[in-house]
């Protein structure tokens, strides 16, 4: 029996970044690239102030890419590595998060 690893992301530059939300309202987690599609393949939201609903949008107010997520002080969610993503955006849009 052998085994193939194939590299599914070649050509494909896998960015991180870190969020920090202090009020309510859409916020840019990467820059759009014109052309492209971002793709989130894992996440970690943690909160630490008062409650709140987040979910993730297609560019500034635009559609949900997931239904609401409601925290509680100290609560944390976690999506691990998928390596299909969890959702992505449209061609040209930014991925926000939406907080509420």
């Amino acid at each position: 029996m052998s085994c193939t690893s194939v590299d599914i992301y070649e050509d494909q530059p896998i960015s991180r970044a870190v969020i920090a939300v202090s009020g309510s309202g859409n916020n840019t987690i990467v820059a759009a690239i014109t052309g492209k599609r971002i793709r989130v393949l894992a996440f970690v939201l943690t909160m630490t102030g008062t409650a709140v609903t987040a979910r993730f949008e297609d560019g500034a107010g635009g559609t949900a890419l997931t239904g609401p997520m409601t925290q509680t002080q100290g609560s944390t969610i976690v999506a691990p590595f998928n390596p299909l993503g969890w959702f992505e955006t449209l061609q040209g849009d930014a991925p926000e998060s939406g907080a509420g």
